[in-house]
């Protein structure tokens, strides 16, 4: 399936033949693992520009490891425009809430107007932003 799939076989590899059995096998593990959230972290929202709209879309469960690249979508918004955030039939954890709880408080100081479906932020504290 590619390079990425399979970097953490090759890993797994050297460090067996390099240190020993019991040794490498845990360092696959970490590396597979380090793999898999980095790939978890990719591409869990599109984002999409409509004139003055943005439409931010989830398009799978919004964990803390999607955060950044769900701030960096948000400060792509400019004063005037519109944000819609769909997040329906996603689980979206808490740390995610909270980043967009925050773009909302902040985006109504900037004359951005936002729209959130599919996820209750009100309880979310906007702090952490």
């Amino acid at each position: 399936l590619g390079a990425m799939q399979f970097m953490p076989f090759v890993i797994t590899i050297a460090a067996v033949l390099a240190l020993d059995l019991l040794k490498g096998v845990l360092i696959g593990i970490v590396v597979g693992t380090i793999f898999v959230l980095h790939q978890n972290s990719k591409d869990v929202v599109s984002v999409t520009r409509e004139g003055n709209l943005v439409r931010i879309r989830f398009r799978r469960d919004g964990t803390f490891l999607c955060r950044p690249g769900l701030v960096a979508a948000l400060e792509q918004a400019r004063a005037g425009e519109s944000v819609e955030i769909d997040a329906t039939g996603e689980f979206i954890d808490q740390d995610v809430k909270e980043a967009i709880a925050a773009f909302r408080e902040d985006a109504a100081h900037r004359g951005i107007r936002v729209e959130v479906k599919g996820v209750e932020v009100g309880t979310a504290s906007g702090a952490a932003h």
